[in-house]
């Protein structure tokens, strides 16, 4: 019978043992297994170590005495509750099931004492724990009844259990929180006429106070989430009425809603509920706080681009602190005082009449190769509609791939036009073709008609390194050929040496022509190197006028400078014989990220036809066997002007040598004496 009493108490629904059963369990199993063999214990023999029971029993005994009902946790059941409340008086009537022996909880609060239960009218045993009352009930329908004694003006019934009828009578009490029981919850009461004079010292109750938080998310469709946010107490079921909005919908599932107010239920625990609503859009929202004490208002919008939304009424928050540091037009924020309220009014912009697809960024990457080339279109479109994209190829092109967004289309290759689908967005297309036709004299950028006009053109041709460019055009921003600048400078220096050298009666070997040889040729490849070789002829020009009759050490230093110069301006002259055979002219090309051989233009703006850009070049061989030309010039040249500059460095004399000093004063004392005979 000890057993079964507490295995009672064991298989109770989602309750745990009440104290002290615990501590009753292991005797009794105990006792029960050293009953059923009818034997005194037997002691274990000394060397095995072991008692009885063995562990093993035991721990199955206890877990079939522990073990939970089949019908758990759905075991017991509040059919009816009823509650009366007279004077201080508190009596609570239930209507319980129970499918199995258990204990069944009651509900229990500081806010009042419980003093007796009957159940089926007999008087029973009330256990307490983890907050709750507990009392035995066995299998089957059981009337209780419950009796307390209130301390103040405000009584709290929290329920463990749904009730599924629950019914308040007390007159002189408003009562709040009776709808929310459904889905468990408590019930508040609070006298209408508060008490002066009290009995005992007690605190009294904190009333609920909660944050609600209306954001009204304005889209295409206009959704408001409503957050209520628990402030105080901290613990303990609040029941509230929350005003729903002018025409606002509830299509968030399990809320109960009674004459356009969402009864609010949070549970002991619960910090906070939230649910979603739509509103239909328009033009005016009046927002407006009720005058309570229960809670406080917080409002909030946020406005995708399809709606300009702005508040009269009360000032808008600033961006003050973090959460409001982005706060704009299109996130606003409003904290009312209860009774304040707001008016919203609501501006959808109408579109402006131009065409729903736009081609926002292209780039064509255009790369000749001797018989074929590779052109590669990049396009960034941007629609409102979708759609098909459809534009005609290059001609006699063939068309490698296409991809959107990263993802490869399958495209047959034969159609006549290119076929883009669309989709509402911004897409990335990279479309590749191959063309038949490679480099030429004139290498043109292949032609495209789009059906829309485009914006942020560029266009970038790959020169390959076999040839020699020389002109180049396209659009406004893009590549320039400084070369032909500098050349027009240097033919005009080589006209003026030509002119100088004529007039001043000189006697450099290098006419007019010979100075623009020697200037054409040296400007593509080592144009720094031609200004020591120009140098070095005026040099040995003013040496072959200079009177050596001077200091001995300034003339031979002037010898010296000569000889280093001549041997700067012949290496710097070999050096450019071999560059120019082996290595590609420097046409100086900059401008737009342009190099030697990579030419980029950019355009902001075009009609449906898209800019074009060429190039005019030779093949590199030409540039080659012309300089080849200048070279074997060049050397047969250099036979006569190193025989001029070594004439010109030995006129007079080569290197001035004075004798020693003992020497000179011999000669000087010889000729004294020789004047003194005279």
């Amino acid at each position: 019978p000890l057993l079964r009493k507490h295995r009672l108490f064991a298989r109770q629904g989602p309750g745990t043992l009440p104290p002290g059963i615990t501590s009753c369990l292991l005797p009794a199993m105990l006792l029960l297994a050293g009953l059923s063999l009818h034997t005194p214990p037997v002691a274990a023999a000394p060397q095995q170590g072991h008692g009885f029971p063995p562990e093993k029993l035991l721990e199955e005994l206890k877990a079939e005495l522990l073990k939970a009902p089949l019908c758990a946790p759905q075991c017991a059941a509040l059919q009816k509750a009823h509650i009366e409340v007279t004077g201080q008086k508190l009596v609570l009537n239930f209507v319980a099931s129970a499918n199995t022996a258990l204990a069944f909880p009651l509900p229990l609060d500081k806010s009042w004492q419980a003093q007796s239960i009957r159940v089926n009218n007999k008087a029973a045993t009330l256990a307490r724990d983890k907050g709750k009352l507990w009392v035995q009930l066995e299998a089957g329908v059981h009337h209780l009844r419950l009796n307390g004694l209130a301390h103040g003006d405000n009584i709290n019934i929290p329920f463990a259990l749904a009730p599924h009828n629950p019914s308040v009578s007390a007159p002189g009490w408003q009562v709040s929180g009776l709808q929310g029981l459904a889905s468990g919850g408590s019930v508040q009461l609070e006298k209408e006429r508060k008490q002066v004079i009290v009995d005992t010292l007690l605190a009294e109750p904190i009333k609920p106070f909660v944050q609600v938080e209306r954001q009204l998310n304005a889209d295409i469709d206009w959704e408001l989430i409503t957050t209520v946010r628990r402030i105080a107490p901290q613990q303990g079921s609040i029941n509230l009425r929350i005003p729903l909005l002018p025409g606002e919908s509830v299509v968030s599932q399990n809320m109960l809603i009674e004459d356009h107010h969402l009864v609010v239920s949070l549970g002991a625990k619960q910090r906070q509920i939230q649910w979603r609503s739509v509103l239909k859009p328009s033009a005016e929202l009046n927002l407006s706080a009720p005058n309570t004490t229960a809670w406080v208002e917080r409002w909030s919008v946020k406005a995708s681009p399809r709606w300009h939304i702005t508040g009269e009424g009360i000032p808008m928050l600033k961006a003050g602190g973090p959460a409001l540091r982005h706060a704009s037009a299109a996130n606003q924020r409003w904290q009312p005082w209860p009774g304040e309220t707001l008016t919203l009014h609501a501006v959808e912009p109408q579109p402006v009449p131009g065409p729903n697809t736009t081609v926002e960024s292209i780039a064509l990457d255009y790369t000749p190769g001797k018989r074929s080339a590779a052109l590669q279109l990049t396009l960034q479109i941007r629609t409102s509609l979708g759609g098909d994209y459809r534009f005609k190829p290059p001609p006699a092109s063939e068309l490698q791939s296409m991809s959107i967004d990263g993802v490869e289309q399958t495209r047959p290759k034969e159609q006549e036009l290119v076929v883009i689908p669309l989709h509402p967005g911004l897409q990335n297309i990279v479309i590749k073709w191959q063309l038949p036709s490679g480099v030429a004299l004139r290498t043109l950028t292949p032609v495209f008609e789009l059906p829309t006009a485009a914006s942020n053109i560029n266009i970038k041709m790959h020169l390959p390194q076999g040839r020699w460019p020389l002109l180049l055009s396209g659009p406004n921003i893009g590549p320039a050929m400084l070369y032909w600048g500098v050349l027009a400078v240097i033919i005009a220096i080589a006209l003026a040496l030509g002119v100088c050298v004529q007039r001043l009666q000189l006697s450099i070997p290098l006419k007019t022509w010979h100075w623009l040889l020697l200037a054409i040729g040296m400007s593509s490849v080592n144009m720094v190197g031609s200004l020591p070789v120009v140098l070095w002829f005026f040099a040995m020009e003013a040496r072959r006028r200079y009177d050596p009759a001077s200091t001995p050490k300034l003339f031979n230093l002037m010898q010296i400078g000569l000889i280093g110069l001549s041997l700067v301006a012949l290496l710097s002259l070999f050096f450019t014989i071999p560059q120019s055979l082996l290595s590609a002219p420097d046409m100086q090309v900059t401008g737009n990220g342009s190099t030697s051989y990579v030419y980029q233009w950019y355009q902001d703006h075009s009609s449906a036809a898209l800019p074009q850009a060429w190039v005019f070049s030779l093949p590199l061989w030409v540039f080659r066997l012309a300089m080849l030309l200048w070279s074997m010039w060049l050397v047969f040249a250099l036979l006569k002007w190193i025989k001029w500059g070594w004439l010109c460095l030995s006129a007079g004399k080569l290197w001035d040598n004075p004798p020693p000093r003992q020497k000179r004063k011999k000669t000087l004392k010889k000729s004294a004496i020789e004047d003194s005979e005279k």
